[in-house]
């Protein structure tokens, strides 16, 4: 939740700096101008003292019945709806001329639905649609915050937003974030791996929580609880697993992709998950993980998916300094020892056991080269740097 309020009526002059309606759409979410029935979850926003913790505490009552009146239907201000059930998480608001003649991205969430990275999937797409969707009289796109909303800040540092200023208002230290050439992809990134040699074309997106019966029934496998410290046997087992990707994506240190194929009867749906932890590490070293469905085995789906996550990881982050990914097994998995070697991770070190693992490790290693211009992954026959601990 940033510190400013949401934006002026649509009568203001700037309002007309703004290309609406407009509506959204992220993997899980879509964001579209204020309904009617969204009323009573905008009024909750405004009158929450969790909600309002950073933003002066509630709004009074005078105020609320002023701002139902224009809140319907108001430009740059976005519902924040869960596209698989229609409930209103929130609000995003863009306006323009804001400060210094820059456009000024705010938000707000209901308690229930925080640390599940919807705030950061909106706001990385208010973000991005504000760049053309908003003519303000400077260029950039900022966000304040108060100093002690640690949450508010690590979601906008985790969107690659830098500080450019502080300052106290409303009797409070305030941070104000600027925005640079775009928000980071990895956001809402979606990874298309074409199809190949008779097999169907898959989809890497990010986990949502209508993936719940899919990843139970992918757990049923015995292969799956042997080689995986989370298991998942019932929807609750389901919740907690899912909630870990999306707080992962809300830091920015753990993104994990649903693979999914594109084909008709078998081959179809959930076949596997692929993972980059650490891309932005300050060592430079990112580690990858991944599994396959039992049904989607020996077609390649592991490596197909994991050689798009790799090339995707070192373009998206290897400006930032991702050199190297990690990919580590137990001696004993020779079905991921094919994978790593298929998809040019070498082999570089037999690790100690180490626990939760009951048996030593295979690490293996891909580095990232420019070649060109263009962002390249390889193998070494060198480590340049420490190995990180685990």
């Amino acid at each position: 939740m940033t510190a400013q309020q949401p934006a002026p009526p649509p009568t203001s002059p700037a309002r007309t700096a703004i290309d609406w309606p407009v509506s959204l759409a992220t993997p899980r979410l879509t964001l579209r101008p204020v309904a009617e029935p969204d009323v009573p979850d905008v009024v909750r926003l405004w009158t929450d003292p969790e909600v309002r913790r950073h933003l002066g505490g509630p709004v009074a009552e005078d105020v609320v019945r002023a701002r139902r009146s224009h809140c319907v239907g108001a430009r740059g201000v976005f519902s924040v709806v869960r596209t698989a059930d229609g409930a209103v998480l929130g609000l995003a608001v863009a306006a323009p001329d804001t400060r210094d003649g820059r456009t000024e991205v705010s938000y707000q969430f209901l308690p229930e639905h925080w640390g599940k990275g919807y705030a950061r999937e909106a706001v990385a797409a208010v973000v991005d649609w504000a760049g053309s969707g908003v003519r303000s009289s400077a260029s950039g796109v900022v966000a304040v915050t108060q100093a002690a909303n640690r949450r508010s800040r690590r979601l906008l540092e985790g969107l690659g937003a830098t500080v450019a200023d502080t300052f106290v208002e409303w009797g409070e230290p305030q941070v104000l974030y600027v925005f640079g050439a775009g928000v980071d992809a990895s956001v809402t990134a979606t990874l298309r791996v074409p199809g190949a040699d008779g097999l169907p074309g898959m989809v890497l997106r990010p986990w949502r929580d209508d993936d719940a019966a899919a990843l139970i029934d992918v757990y049923r496998d015995p292969l799956m609880r042997r080689w995986t410290r989370m298991p998942v046997s019932d929807r609750a087992d389901a919740a907690r697993w899912l909630e870990v990707r999306h707080r992962g994506w809300e830091r920015g240190d753990y993104l994990s992709f649903a693979v999914v194929e594109q084909g008709e009867g078998a081959l179809s749906g959930l076949v596997a998950n692929v993972v980059v932890k650490g891309p932005r590490a300050a060592t430079g070293v990112g580690e990858v993980g991944y599994w396959t469905a039992a049904r989607a085995r020996g077609r390649g789906v592991a490596s197909r998916a994991l050689d798009t996550l790799t090339d995707w990881a070192f373009g998206t982050f290897g400006g930032g300094g991702l050199h190297w990914l990690h990919l580590l097994h137990q001696v004993d998995n020779a079905a991921s020892w094919r994978v790593a070697e298929k998809t040019g991770y070498e082999l570089k070190a037999v690790l100690p056991v180490r626990p939760p693992f009951p048996a030593p490790g295979h690490l293996h290693v891909r580095r990232r080269v420019t070649l060109g211009g263009a962002e390249k992954s390889a193998t070494s026959n060198v480590i340049s740097r420490p190995l990180p601990a685990r």
